[in-house]
Formats: C-alpha cells, sequence, structure tokens
C-alpha cells in the first residue's frame, strides 16, 4: 500500500493567466522517467538514482509561439544530481524558438534528479510540469502533465544511546561531595537510513537516592534527526551530605515520533559524607519491677548507656546531652555515686573509626505512686562543630507503681500468695507455685535483671487453692532472674538465678 507523497516537479510560464487541459495542449507535453525506483539493501541506495527526467512538447496551435521557458521545484526527498544544473529551462536562445509555428518539435528538455531521502514508509511521488509560451499580442498558452514514481521503503528508525556521568568524590577537607551538582549526559545517534523524530528525553532514577534534580525530569526535543545526526541532553542532580554511601542507578529515555523508548543505563557511586552521630541506648532495662518481697524497685540503681562513633572524620569537642522527662511517674535522679556522672558528658577527642561508650547511672529517689505502669523517656543529643545539626535517639523505661493501689487490712488474708520457685538456682525450667483464695484474673511473667519480659504465661488457673506452673528458661543466659505474679492492681516477686 502506497502512500501519496509530494514529490513534485513545477514548470511555470512567467505571466500565465489561464490553463488548457492536457489533452487539448497546444504543446503536446510528453515525459519519459522511471516509473519505480527500487532500494538495494547491498548498497544502501535506490536504484536507478540520479535518473532522468525528460520532456518532450510540440505546437499544436495555429500560431507562432516565442517565450517558451520553465522552472522546476523539488520538494525535500529530491535535488538536482548536477549541481551545474538550473532549476530554470529556457527552450532556445533566451528562450525564443525563431519560430516555434505550427507542428514544429521543441528541442527536449531534461533534469538529472537524485533521491537524497530514503523512506520509511512505502510512498507515491508525483510530478507535474507546467509549459507555455506566448505569441505576438501577449496571448499565453499553457498545459500540465503529471507523472507518478512509486519510491520502495528504504527502513525502520534506528537509534544508538549512551550516556555516562561525573564521578562524584568526597573532599575530604571539606566533607563535601564534589563536583556539586553532578550532570547526568546523554547522547542519542540516528543510526538508520531513515530520518525520524525525537519527541523527548526523560531520566528516571530512585527518587529516594537524589536529593535534588535540578533539571527537569522531562525535557521536550520535537527535534528531527537525518541519518548520523545526534542529539545530546543533560540533567543535573544534587547529592547532600549523608552518612552511607548509595549506589544510584539513572536511566535516560528518549521516545522518537512512533511511540518507541530507547534507553541506556548509567550508575554512580556516592560516597558517604564522614559525620559524628550518636547510636541508641545499648544497655537500658525496658521496665523496673516493684519486689512486693523486698519492698523495693528492681533494678535500682540502673544504668543507661548510649554509643557515640564516627563514619571518618576526627571529630574535636563532641558534648553527648541527655534529657529526661518523668513527670507523671517517678522521681529519676543521677546517682550521685557513680564516677563521671555528668550531663551533658564532653568527649574531647574521638579518633577516626572509634567509638566511645557512655554510660550513666540512675536512682529513684521517689517511688511510682500513681497506681499504673510510668513511662520515663530519655533523650540522647550529640553535637560538634563539625555536625550541621545534633543527631539523637530516644528509649522509653516503665516504672511499675512502687504502693499498690489496693491494700491488704492488716489481718486480713491476702488474695494470692507466690510461694518460692524451685529449682534455684536452675538450668532448663522452673515450677512456680501459688496459691489463691479466690477467682481473679492473673498472669505470671519471667523477667531479666534489665527489667526486660523473657516469659509469660496468660491467664494461669486462678480457682481458689494451690496450683503451680512450669516455665521453661533453656536457652536464656545465665543471670539474675525475677518471677512477677500479678493480679489487678497487687504483684509477688521472686528472685531466681539461672546457670
Amino acid at each position: 500500500m502506497y502512500k501519496r507523497y509530494s514529490v513534485t516537479f513545477i514548470l511555470c510560464l512567467l505571466a500565465t493567466t489561464f490553463v488548457v487541459q492536457a489533452q487539448f495542449s497546444p504543446f503536446n507535453p510528453t515525459i519519459e522517467c522511471v516509473d519505480d525506483l527500487t532500494f538495494n539493501p547491498g548498497t544502501l541506495e535506490y536504484d536507478p538514482n540520479p535518473f532522468v527526467f525528460t520532456l518532450r512538447i510540440a505546437n499544436t496551435t495555429n500560431d507562432t509561439i516565442y517565450d517558451v521557458n520553465a522552472f522546476i521545484t523539488l520538494s525535500d526527498n529530491f535535488a538536482l544530481a548536477d549541481s551545474g544544473d538550473t532549476r530554470r529551462k529556457d527552450i532556445g536562445t533566451n528562450g525564443i524558438l525563431p519560430p516555434f509555428v505550427s507542428g514544429d518539435q521543441a528541442p527536449t528538455i531534461t533534469w538529472n534528479v537524485r533521491h537524497k531521502l530514503k523512506s520509511r514508509d512505502d510512498l507515491i511521488g508525483e510530478i507535474n510540469v507546467a509549459i507555455g509560451g506566448t505569441r505576438i499580442g501577449g496571448r499565453v498558452y499553457s498545459a500540465y502533465a503529471m507523472h507518478t514514481i512509486e519510491i520502495p521503503k528504504a527502513g525502520d528508525p534506528e537509534w544508538t544511546v549512551s550516556c555516562e556521568s561525573d564521578t562524584p568524590m568526597l573532599n575530604e577537607d571539606s566533607t563535601d561531595i564534589l563536583p556539586s551538582p553532578v550532570t547526568i549526559r546523554a547522547k542519542i545517534v540516528n543510526s538508520g537510513l531513515v530520518e525520524a523524530e525525537i519527541q523527548y528525553a526523560e531520566l528516571f532514577y530512585n527518587a529516594a537516592n537524589v536529593d535534588t534534580l535540578l533539571t527537569p525530569k522531562r525535557i521536550p526535543l520535537d527535534q528531527p534527526l537525518k541519518p548520523e545526526d545526534s542529539i545530546a541532553v543533560e540533567w543535573e542532580v544534587d547529592f547532600e551530605n549523608r552518612t552511607q554511601a548509595r549506589n544510584v542507578r539513572f536511566t535516560p529515555v528518549f521516545l522518537d515520533d512512533e511511540d518507541q523508548t530507547q534507553s541506556c543505563e548509567v550508575r554512580v557511586d556516592v560516597p558517604a559524607v564522614p559525620m559524628t552521630f550518636i547510636g541508641c541506648i545499648r544497655e537500658f532495662p525496658d521496665l523496673i519491677i516493684y519486689n512486693d518481697t523486698t519492698l523495693q524497685l528492681e533494678p535500682n540503681p540502673f544504668q543507661v548507656t548510649a554509643v557515640l562513633y564516627t563514619a571518618g572524620i576526627q571529630q574535636t569537642n563532641v558534648v553527648l546531652d541527655l534529657d529526661i522527662v518523668d513527670s507523671f511517674g517517678p522521681e529519676i535522679e543521677l546517682d550521685p555515686t557513680y564516677p563521671d556522672n555528668e550531663i551533658p558528658r564532653i568527649i574531647e577527642e574521638l579518633p577516626l573509626g572509634d567509638s566511645v561508650r557512655v554510660t550513666w547511672q540512675f536512682q529513684i529517689s521517689k517511688p511510682n505512686t500513681t497506681g499504673s505502669n510510668q513511662p520515663v523517656e530519655f533523650y540522647f543529643f550529640a553535637s560538634s562543630d563539625q555536625i550541621p545539626s545534633p543527631f539523637g535517639c530516644q528509649k522509653t523505661v516503665m516504672v511499675e507503681p512502687g504502693i499498690p493501689v489496693s491494700v491488704a487490712q492488716p489481718g486480713s488474708p491476702a488474695d494470692f500468695t507466690l510461694r518460692s520457685v524451685y529449682p534455684n538456682p536452675a538450668t532448663s525450667s522452673i515450677t512456680v507455685p501459688y496459691s489463691t483464695s479466690g477467682n481473679r484474673a492473673l498472669d505470671i511473667s519471667l523477667y531479666d535483671s534489665f527489667g526486660r519480659a523473657v516469659r509469660k504465661i496468660a491467664n494461669p488457673a486462678s480457682n481458689s487453692g494451690e496450683h503451680s506452673v512450669r516455665i521453661e528458661t533453656h536457652g536464656l543466659p545465665p543471670g539474675m532472674y525475677f518471677v512477677v505474679l500479678r493480679g489487678d492492681t497487687e504483684r509477688r516477686v521472686r528472685g531466681l538465678l539461672i546457670e
């Protein structure tokens, strides 16, 4: 199926005033030209190319015609094959045929034409010819003729895409990434035989790893490319200082006029920017329990530990600060017997790649009297001249009530009793005996020395009488533990050593 394409040869007379159809032509034009071109895949050229377009005319009027001349106009796909050839053709000397009388045959008019652009579709080329002349007295004679040439498809659009980027490096003196911004470059080359158009270029990447794209993501182009032509585009991206190295994949994509995408890929290794920052608390109790046997909070005093470390540069005068929020629960204060227990803590120098453990010891001077577990929040902050903003972390410790809401009256029997657990010390399991004088909701938990629940038995037997439960301790680290039997507002605690 051929498309009609505007391949047009037009020969025009000066001062033409009317048109005579070909069958009543005063010139009886005849054309000799190829009817179709073929595409040779071996030479990658059309055959024949160039080709000859020949026009012959005769005077079929009763007049003598003078000033016969012509002008040719070519479409973009065609050009005159001979650089010295002209589009205007004058028949005779200065366009005068002395005389061009009735029945005379004019000289042959020829043009050498070449097909300069290869087609991406099957086309029908049209050659339209206009000829004319004037006689004495100014009467104008003109005629038109048309010739078509089939032009086959030479191929489909083909592209070659390449991309590259800057290599970001770390400036160790300023701890900046250079160059900044980083440039991503992409280039597309028309590597086929036919002309095609690129509509736009667009950059795809992992947005979480790029802080700022300084160039529009999609760049409109709408640019036709002849074979071997190319387009180059650039994007600029900014990487802010981060403490972790990143490998970012950028994919520039070009869209052509057939809605086909062409892409390439470049990976950018972004170095880590060394910074000093604080790690979260490493040693702390999750829960501080109230021991009904000793009538003490355990553990008390207790310790919290933070880890301060660098990712690659030497820091000086690092300040580690600590805020405590305990307004709704017990009263927490620094243990005066613990050495170097100041807040804030100043580290004079933190060498490259080193870390420092900072520990404070606190004691609960006033118990939790609210009747429910209350949080104590610890906020750690590290700052330095070389840190643009403080780094920090937070941890919450829960403190059980030190005085039960409901206290048994003197002389009245307790609702439940926790007896001594056995074996104690234990290795693989323990038995927890207890008794209750009435039905009530109970639970039994095993806590380590940091106040973390490591085992729990929900809804044990709670009817009146003697009971016992078995708790597996296999796999627990050796150390001091606490068995807690808890009712609604009361609890019983027994100590346990695991070997």
